[in-house]
């Protein structure tokens, strides 16, 4: 018989970056909301919000420009984006977390791999799951 409690979603997880051709960990991780996380939920209902209302507006469902939707995706991603640690600067200078340090980090080219690792630790919900032993 199956124990409620025993397998439990999380409010945020911890992402190790990894090199992105070796695989190996890099010991930098970032910290990040999931689907349950109130700040996520609040972007995912507002997003929501805007397109149906836009919807009711034109009476058709349209589609945002492709740069719109990429704006929309790394904001979501820096809003969503709760902190890190063992992150350095080119200096070898600790990189302070803030909201603009995120968007920093993840829009130059040079760091787009950086953020698809977040993006997709960020779209696999089954990182926001823990399990007992219990179960």
């Amino acid at each position: 018989m199956f124990k409620l409690g025993t397998i439990t979603e999380t409010n945020e997880t911890e992402v190790e970056l990894k090199h992105p051709t070796t695989g190996l960990g890099l010991g930098a991780f970032i910290t990040i909301a999931g689907p349950e996380h109130p700040e996520r939920k609040r972007r995912v209902f507002d997003h929501a919000r805007r397109l149906r209302q836009a919807m009711e507006r034109a009476g058709k469902v349209t589609l945002d420009d492709p740069e719109v939707s990429a704006e929309q995706t790394l904001s979501m991603l820096c809003d969503c984006t709760l902190g890190w640690r063992g992150l350095a600067d080119k200096d070898g200078k600790e990189l302070v977390f803030s909201k603009q340090a995120t968007r920093e980090l993840y829009l130059p080219p040079e760091n787009a791999w950086i953020r698809r690792q977040v993006q997709e630790a960020f779209d696999d919900a089954a990182r926001f799951i823990k399990s007992s032993a219990e179960n």
